[in-house]
């Protein structure tokens, strides 16, 4: 998917147009915006965060209203009322389950530009869209090559301990591992369903050989800390993430090859297929 937006906004550039990406996450935005930087370091490409600093802000916001920007790469800020376009050509939206109609329509005051809707989670909502002749639909069928089938398993609480030696073996082979649970502190009402905070004292315990290598991720920590533990992860600093689903959508990292997901009854089909 990354590639095919590359194309399209690489392509919308030598039409002499901007062309901007809106993408749910901060996380996310920040690694389209290095994705696209590798990609096409002659062109100018600029990030659009809620998490940015207002000075830092005010001159994105300048920079895209007078056209000195290519390619803009951001989350909701994207559409907010002080963004102006320059000459919008292209508008792609990552992870459009994510984003409302409304959300969506917002581009349409600069002047219409072609609009690119993207997600790796089909939705009833978007074939409904596309039966009604709203957009039409293409869809990347084919695995990237040498990838693998993925097994899942649903196991037990106790079980779960027992996959202590698989996983060392993995990490021993320089593999990765992520852990998901749904709520980020303990809920009263919830008592049986684990929190992220507990998630992670427990692997820290059940763990000790990797002291100092576990990381921690939710959507409740600062801007900064959270790009911290996704370097930390991505660099093998920290080897197994211990998250929210803030890792939902599409962080890139190619050395985890294994995912636990507690608690999992208590995630929706669309974000068991997204994780």
């Amino acid at each position: 998917k990354t590639v095919v937006a590359g194309l399209a906004m690489y392509t919308t550039y030598t039409a002499g147009l901007q062309s901007a990406l809106m993408v749910p996450t901060e996380i996310l935005a920040e690694q389209h915006f290095d994705s696209l930087s590798q990609l096409f370091p002659e062109l100018r490409i600029i990030l659009l965060t809620g998490g940015m600093k207002p000075a830092e802000r005010r001159q994105a916001l300048e920079a895209i209203e007078a056209g000195q920007v290519d390619m803009i790469v951001g989350t909701h800020a994207l559409i907010q009322e002080s963004v102006t376009y320059h000459q919008l050509g292209l508008v792609i939206i990552d992870e459009q389950h994510k984003f409302g109609v409304k959300q969506r329509a917002f581009f349409k005051k600069f002047g219409a530009p072609h609009i690119l809707q993207m997600s790796a989670t089909p939705i009833p909502r978007s074939m409904a869209i596309a039966f009604f002749g709203e957009f039409d639909v293409s869809i990347i069928d084919e695995l990237p090559k040498g990838r693998l089938p993925i097994q899942t398993k649903i196991i037990s609480s106790t079980e779960e301990k027992k996959l202590k030696p698989r996983i060392l073996e993995k990490i021993r082979k320089n593999q990765k591992l992520f852990v998901v649970t749904p709520l980020i502190q303990e809920s009263e009402s919830l008592d049986e369903v684990q929190s992220v905070l507990h998630a992670y004292e427990e692997i820290q315990l059940l763990y000790p050989e990797l002291e100092g290598k576990i990381g921690l991720l939710h959507g409740k920590m600062k801007p900064k800390e959270k790009e911290e533990a996704m370097q930390n992860f991505k660099s093998g600093k920290t080897m197994i993430l211990v998250a929210t689903t803030v890792i939902e959508v599409g962080v890139d990292v190619p050395e985890a090859t294994v995912m636990i997901i507690k608690n999992a009854e208590r995630f929706g089909l669309a974000q068991l297929h997204q994780l």
